[in-house]
């Protein structure tokens, strides 16, 4: 069809637009860090480090799409199937074909046999499974028709609660590719979660380790620690 037709093409042109930087790490603002392993380091996929508090207590958080572990200590419990939802669309999109990207979003519902031309901050988008430009109640996606990125989602995150209304706003351009250093995600038009990025780099060289849990106090960090 047409409207998944368009959907494919963001995926090529993103692929082949964006697939090539390798890395990219990201400070949140306060105390935790969060780093991101993408590009061609990551052939299984992207991982996702989110380092709480002090790097010295090991504590933190390792997500790939489709799983995550909790790490107190720096030692891992054990890990279940509870993934970062936002990973097939934010980072695996660039890596994997477009099948496993289509069956990884199949939980969500996220029809893309349809899609309607929609504006975000002034900026023509495409929302990808809308049935309308005032629909904002299905599971759904926006992209940047021009910068073709990522610009907001409505998902629901927990099962039985209402969808989150996730936006991913001021754009960076680095690292070959865009970089939204601010994620506010709404439910019922209330936020409740605000996240801003400073201190940003990407093309960094990172330890692998750093995406082992295993090995997750004992890699090196490309924070330097006071």
């Amino acid at each position: 069809m047409k409207t998944q037709r368009r959907f494919i093409q963001w995926v090529l042109l993103t692929c082949i637009g964006l697939g090539a930087t390798p890395l990219a790490a990201q400070t949140l603002t306060g105390t935790d860090v969060l780093t991101r392993m993408h590009g061609k380091t990551a052939p299984a996929g992207a991982s996702l480090r989110i380092d709480i508090g002090s790097l010295a207590d090991g504590n933190g958080t390792m997500y790939p799409a489709d799983s995550s572990w909790n790490v107190r200590g720096g030692k891992a419990g054990v890990g279940n199937a509870n993934g970062n939802q936002f990973i097939s669309l934010i980072e695996n999109v660039y890596l994997q074909p477009i099948a496993l990207t289509i069956r990884q979003l199949e939980p969500q519902h996220i029809d893309l046999t349809q899609a309607v031309d929609v504006t975000w901050q002034g900026r023509p988008a495409w929302a990808v499974a809308a049935e309308s430009s005032s629909d904002t109640a299905s599971p759904q996606f926006w992209i940047d028709k021009e910068r073709l990125v990522l610009v907001r989602m409505m998902l629901v995150l927990r099962p039985n609660t209402p969808p989150y209304d996730i936006r991913l706003d001021q754009l960076v351009e680095t690292g070959g590719g865009w970089l939204a250093t601010k994620v506010t995600m709404l439910r019922n038009g209330a936020a409740v979660q605000t996240e801003e990025y400073s201190g940003w780099k990407t093309n960094v060289t990172l330890d692998p380790k750093l995406f082992d849990v295993s090995s997750w106090s004992v890699a090196k960090h490309w924070v330097k620690q006071p």
